[in-house]
């Protein structure tokens, strides 16, 4: 799941230790400001770069920067599956490699960090990419003409968040015939500010051994697609009305979404977004297909935290001994008891993040793990009949909606009646 990290630390033991590891060489630096060096087998996915205290020689702190899915794979691709539990082993054992210590963990600040996943979707994995035209209004580039299949969002737009979308199967192919399908997509999320990461449930290393913190990151993945415009550039228009038709032939022109998005109102927008993916229903909806695809296949990723797997994980480089393996092995996983309830259904959220107030997809699945009694009981509460035969991951996704729709419905349904009927500076009394 998580591609790539980058660790900030301020402590000058560590820094030192770091910076005289003997497997390290110095390498181009991105700033004057830094110094950089990078591990001599596997170069830049294992880097480390020493900010410089003004025109000296000393650091006043060192950004370690990770990528624990290649890692996972003898640093050759990412193009595979990454559990949690994988994930964790290869972060762990990069950073046992590094000579950093258990109890210093809380000492590396998570600054940087990408999550994603892979899909082998049906339609063709180029066609997919070039489909794909915004993230909410931030529109998708390619950077590289070289590599006309990767697209991400402008990194101007947004201080806090790339989005990133490849054709990981070509990359993986044109490079080497690695066991990965040609067909592979991947979509990525790039979080580059620590206050937007903290929101995440993550704020330092030793959270990234913490297996209980990988639902919310998968949440963010899912929230995420759903903010992509993705367009079907060959859509099946047999069974549409002529005005549906015309529409949908406008909507594949990305001057059209760009004119909506930069001249018109907010809701015009997202109006006309529904009524596209309302209009191409089944196969015709690529963006539900994707959506469906990525809910899957995180839920697979999470089934699979606390079970063993066959790992191709670098032992080369990294010698681990299997006792210091064994402290990341369930352990992180229990609760912590704080008695934090949601505020809809009173239920137990000590699972989800510390600052959350709602049970949401994190806990539902938690549930659904551990007490499938409680989340009958859900399912029947908040679900429509309909939405019961959904599969369990898209279950969960709605459960969470209507659960939040409860407490923030009735609150901006009372404040509009109140701004239509009652003068700012009339005496007012609140029922509760």
């Amino acid at each position: 799941m998580l591609d790539f990290i980058k660790l900030r630390t301020y402590n000058q033991e560590l820094i030192n230790r770091v910076f005289l590891h003997p497997d390290f060489v110095e390498c181009i630096t991105k700033t004057y400001y830094y110094y950089s060096k990078y591990q001599k087998e596997i170069n830049k996915k294992l880097q480390l770069d020493f900010h410089k205290i003004n025109d000296t020689n000393e650091f006043n702190y060192v950004d370690v920067c990770i990528s624990p899915h290649y890692h996972f794979n003898n640093y050759l691709h990412n193009g595979n599956d990454l559990t949690p539990e994988n994930c964790i082993k290869s972060i762990f054992e990069i950073l046992y490699y590094l000579q950093i210590k258990s109890y210093e963990l809380d000492e590396l600040k998570v600054v940087n960090l990408e999550v994603g996943v892979n899909i082998i979707p049906e339609t063709d994995v180029k066609e997919l990419i070039n489909g794909i035209y915004y993230s909410k209004k931030t529109p998708f580039m390619v950077y590289n003409s070289k590599i006309p299949y990767n697209r991400r969002t402008e990194e101007k737009v947004s201080e806090y968040k790339i989005i990133k979308t490849y054709a990981k199967g070509l990359q993986c192919h044109e490079r080497q015939q690695y066991e990965v399908d040609i067909n592979t997509f991947r979509f990525e999320v790039k979080t580059k500010k620590h206050r937007k990461i903290k929101s995440l449930g993550i704020t330092t290393a030793k959270d990234l051994l913490n297996i209980a913190k990988y639902p919310r990151l998968a949440e963010e993945v899912i929230n995420e697609w759903q903010n992509v415009l993705l367009i079907n550039l060959t859509p099946d228009l047999t069974t549409l009305r002529r005005d549906e038709i015309q529409f949908i032939k406008q909507s594949v022109k990305f001057d059209f979404w760009n004119d909506l998005i930069t001249k018109k109102h907010r809701n015009t927008v997202r109006n006309n977004k529904n009524k596209y993916y309302n209009i191409l229903k089944g196969k015709n909806n690529l963006h539900h297909l994707i959506k469906l695809q990525i809910i899957d296949k995180i839920y697979q990723l999470l089934n699979c935290a606390n079970s063993p797997q066959e790992t191709t994980i670098n032992k080369g480089i990294l010698k681990i001994k299997e006792t210091d393996l064994n402290t990341i092995k369930g352990e992180n996983a229990q609760l912590e008891q704080t008695n934090r309830l949601c505020l809809v259904t009173g239920l137990r959220i000590d699972m989800q993040r510390k600052n959350s107030v709602y049970l949401s997809n994190t806990g539902l699945l938690w549930y659904f793990k551990n007490d499938i009694k409680t989340f009958l009981q859900l399912q029947n509460r908040f679900l429509t009949s309909d939405k019961r035969k959904l599969k369990i991951i898209e279950q969960i996704y709605y459960i969470a909606h209507n659960i939040r729709n409860t407490k923030t419905n009735e609150y901006h349904n009372r404040n509009k009646f109140v701004e239509r009927n009652y003068n700012v500076n009339q005496l007012q009394f609140t029922f509760t």
